[in-house]
């Protein structure tokens, strides 16, 4: 064989070395005798894959034991343990409800509804819904908005519809109790704002008192307000601020709730298969959510500037401007990814500024836990809590805004959010059996204490609501962080827009409203990389069409005007 065919191969052929052509100079004496060649054979080189493909196959198998193993403890656990605990529970918030009777009738509370009115760190735990309506509006008109949409009676079921609406949170000896308030006024719930200026005190949008009643107490507290803000910001509009602690219901529910009062209301078709998923989805978190929860349980606690200080009583409250979102849709289509991947990309871009602003030069990754919910889209209205969380490092180490997008992009595919979000949920709810009300509120803070911010998603109306004939300019809402460290980042869609909302829990080296406009500056910068690059094919002929109703939308517009 020639030198060239022997050169195309990564180590030379077995053949080669028996053919009589090739004899190495070692092999021949100094008589010329020809010695017996060594009986070693010369190795081929292997390829990568073949040494990925056992390692991969050894992480599966181990993988795959520690699941089992973990899957059999927690069932032998929940079959010998669980019984009895439940068991036991439930004759102690009978006996101690019972007991507080002679002070008014009370319902017991849900263990999920009652983790948010433990005493901890932070006790704001208040979701706020802002709209900015066009004009004046009417504290009257509220009220009435008030009394027929939260607040009415149903007929037909012979009880009011959102019942927790009407109840105060009073603390017993097992924890926490419904009681029904007496004599319910509407305008204890609405208010008007006194405030006015260029800035709003963030104790207006975040509470900083406690919502919890003594037993015989004759001023119950309020879990939810509405209020007014006429000439907001020095402006000619009004703008309204729902608000509701997290012991009612969490923002999923809530954000629906609002939405419907203003008569915007989204139809979700329940899919013909959606049994079996979610059966193998409660399959596949009994068996691999107790390793999930292990790993978090182990990871390691944040240490960012977004956690030095510990001053619980600082609250800044902050929203961006509006963001087009046709930029983030067709980011969208060039790189096929989803929008909240490329928002989440845009985010730890700002940060990566923020922290350069802050005198860190090499920032490091940031981690976060990004809040889902676990209700389907088509299930019916109520207000509860079905909240859980996920966590994900945001690739703020990551220079380039393109490479921080296809970095993010591969660590959400990494893992099933589904999964882990339902890991979570499940044990909350296991400690919420086991261990005592504070107990388990300690092992919640102590595993979200483990990220240095929360990010929250509300996809809003597409189209404008209206509340009597005005219509809303812009939503925007604010999730504080359950534990007192870290800040909390909202981003909200509505009307094909997109803004961000922060609450900063504690006093930063930088101006906290730089961390929005850098959001802003990493999408347009991101847009502007990817604008330029070809759509893919299936998607050209839906661009061209929404050109041409872009062009028609204009001719139309100019036939309109008058001539002069």
């Amino acid at each position: 064989m020639s030198s060239a065919s022997n050169s195309a191969w990564a180590s030379p052929r077995l053949s080669d070395h028996n053919n009589e052509e090739f004899v190495p100079v070692s092999n021949i004496s100094n008589n010329g005798i020809l010695q017996p060649k060594p009986s070693s054979k010369i190795k081929r080189i292997r390829h990568p894959t073949d040494s990925f493909f056992l390692l991969r196959l050894c992480q599966l198998i181990v993988s795959f034991v520690l699941n089992a193993t973990l899957f059999v403890l927690c069932l032998c656990l929940c079959l010998t343990v669980l019984p009895l605990v439940l068991f036991i529970r439930r004759i102690m918030e009978t006996c101690c409800v019972k007991t507080n009777t002679r002070h008014g009738k009370l319902d017991t509370v849900n263990s999920l509804d009652a983790i948010w009115l433990s005493p901890t760190i932070n006790n704001n735990s208040i979701s706020s819904l802002f709209f900015l309506l066009e004009g004046h509006i009417n504290v009257e008109e509220l009220k009435e908005l008030i009394n027929d949409k939260w607040l009415h009676y149903c007929s037909a079921k012979k009880k009011y519809r959102f019942a927790k609406l009407r109840m105060c949170a009073v603390e017993v000896c097992s924890g926490f109790a419904w009681r029904k308030l007496g004599d319910l006024q509407t305008e204890n719930f609405v208010c008007v704002s006194d405030q006015s200026g260029t800035e709003i005190s963030a104790v207006e949008f975040l509470g900083v008192n406690s919502y919890i009643d003594e037993v015989n107490s004759n001023d119950p507290k309020r879990l939810w307000q509405v209020t007014v803000f006429p000439k907001f910001l020095d402006s000619e509009d009004s703008g309204i601020l729902f608000q509701m602690h997290h012991s009612v219901c969490d923002i999923f529910p809530f954000a629906r709730f609002v939405f419907e009062s203003l008569e915007y209301k989204n139809v979700y078709l329940k899919d013909r298969c959606f049994p079996m998923h979610r059966l193998c989805l409660y399959f596949c978190t009994a068996f691999a959510g107790p390793l999930i929860v292990t790993r978090r349980l182990f990871h390691s606690k944040a240490k960012t500037i977004l956690d030095q200080n510990n001053d619980c009583q600082y609250n800044k409250v902050l929203w961006s401007e509006a963001i087009d979102m046709k930029s983030v849709k067709k980011v969208k289509d060039i790189s096929r990814t989803k929008v909240n991947v490329i928002l989440m990309s845009c985010l730890a871009g700002a940060l990566r500024s923020y922290f350069y602003m802050c005198g860190i030069d090499h920032p490091d990754d940031l981690r976060a836990c990004i809040k889902i919910d676990t209700r389907p889209q088509h299930t019916k209205l109520r207000l509860d809590n079905h909240l859980s969380y996920v966590f994900v490092d945001l690739p703020s180490a990551t220079e380039g805004a393109v490479p921080r997008l296809w970095d993010m992009r591969r660590r959400m595919e990494d893992f099933n959010s589904m999964i882990e979000g339902f890991a979570f949920f499940a044990f909350l709810r296991f400690c919420l059996i086991l261990f005592p009300l504070s107990l388990a509120r300690r092992v919640v803070d102590f595993l979200l204490g483990k990220a240095s911010c929360t990010v929250t998603f509300l996809s809003g109306p597409n189209t404008p609501v209206y509340f009597n004939g005005k219509m809303a300019k812009y939503m925007t809402f604010w999730e504080p962080k359950p534990n007192s460290s870290g800040l909390s980042l909202s981003i909200a869609t509505y009307g094909n827009h997109v803004r961000l909302g922060a609450v900063f829990h504690q006093e930063q080296p930088c101006d906290p409203q730089l961390l929005l406009t850098e959001f802003q500056k990493e999408v347009e910068n991101l847009s502007k990389h990817l604008s330029q690059r070809t759509l893919p094919s299936h998607l050209r002929w839906r661009a061209r069409q929404q050109i041409l109703m872009q062009q028609d939308e204009k001719e139309g517009s100019c036939s309109d005007e008058p001539a002069v």
